[in-house]
C-alpha cells in the first residue's frame, strides 16, 4: 500500500503497512553454498554449535512471552564479527527448529549478504522499495515458516530510507503476520544505519567476536544503541574446547568433521 508522507499541514502521516506477500515468489530452501555448509544449522555444523543456537532460540522464546519481544534487530560493533550468520542461524533455528514464522530483512544496504548465503536473487530489494513506494518488495518464501526480504542492489539513496516512514511501514506489516521479524544491520560502531533502525524494533542483539573486539569499542556499540534497546549480547566464534558441554554433545550426536570459520 502506498504512504502518502508529509500531510497538508506539514504534519507526517502514519504509514500504510507494508505488508508480506510472499505468494508468487515461493524458492526452494537449499542447497546452500558449500564454503559455508559448516556454519549453517541446516547443514553439517556441530552438534554443541547447534545446541548453543537452540539455547538463545528458547531464551528469546521466553523473552517474547514474558516482554512481547517480536522484532529483533541483530548487529555488531564491528565488520565480520559474524552477525550475518548469526542472525541466519537464528532465523532457521526458530524457523525450522521451532516451527516458528519467521520474517528474515537484510537490512545491510551498504554490503548485503543474507541472499548469498541462502541463494536467492538480489536484482530488487528492500532498498529499491525504501527509495520508491512504486516499487513491490519482494519477500520470498524459502519453507512454510521462513520468508526472506533480500537487500536489493547498491544505491546510495536508500540508505537514509532507513530512518523513514516507510521502513518503519515494512516492520509494522510483518509484525502481525510473523512470530519474529528478524534485521541484519552493518555494524553499529561504524556506521549510523542501525542508529536509525533501532528505534524501529522491540529490540537489539549484539554480536561480539570472541578475543577480537576491543572492549572501549562494545562499550560505544552499547551507548549508540541504547542500554534500554539491547535486549541481549552474542559471543561469537568461541573456540570449541572453552565449551564444557561439547563432549556432553559428541555422545549423543554422530560427529560432522567440520570445522566452524
Amino acid at each position: 500500500m502506498p504512504w502518502t508522507g508529509e500531510g497538508r499541514e506539514g504534519n507526517v502521516e502514519p504509514p500504510a503497512p507494508v505488508r508480506p506477500e510472499p505468494a508468487g515468489r515461493r524458492v526452494q530452501l537449499g542447497p546452500f553454498d558449500p564454503s559455508i555448509a559448516g556454519k549453517l544449522v541446516t547443514g553439517s555444523m556441530r552438534p554443541v554449535s547447534q545446541e548453543e543456537y537452540r539455547r538463545l532460540a528458547a531464551v528469546l522464546h521466553q523473552m517474547q512471552a514474558e516482554h512481547k519481544v517480536k522484532t529483533l534487530m541483530v548487529t555488531s560493533a564491528l565488520p565480520r564479527e559474524g552477525k550475518t550468520l548469526t542472525v541466519t542461524n537464528l532465523a532457521l533455528t526458530l524457523s525450522e527448529y521451532f516451527g516458528r514464522r519467521v520474517l528474515l530483512i537484510d537490512g545491510d544496504l551498504r554490503h548485503p549478504s543474507i541472499h548469498e548465503i541462502l541463494g536467492l536473487p538480489n536484482t530488487t530489494g528492500l532498498g529499491d522499495g525504501l527509495r520508491s513506494e512504486r516499487v513491490q518488495i519482494p519477500f520470498y518464501e524459502l519453507s512454510p515458516t521462513l520468508t526472506v526480504l533480500p537487500a536489493g542492489p547498491l544505491h546510495a539513496s536508500s540508505v537514509g530510507g532507513l530512518a523513514s516512514n516507510r521502513m518503519k511501514a515494512v516492520i509494522d506489516g510483518a509484525a502481525p503476520r510473523f512470530d519474529w521479524v528478524l534485521v541484519d544491520t552493518p555494524p553499529i560502531g561504524l556506521l549510523s544505519d542501525a542508529q536509525f533502525l533501532a528505534g524501529l524494533v522491540d529490540g537489539v542483539l549484539l554480536v561480539i567476536g570472541a578475543a577480537k573486539t576491543p572492549y572501549p569499542l562494545v562499550q560505544r556499540a552499547v551507548a549508540a544503541l541504547g542500554p534500554d534497546r539491547l535486549i541481549g549480547i552474542v559471543l561469537n566464534r568461541v573456540e570449541e574446547q572453552t565449551i564444557t558441554a561439547d563432549a556432553y554433545y559428541r555422545h549423543y550426536y554422530p560427529s560432522s568433521g567440520a570445522k566452524d570459520g
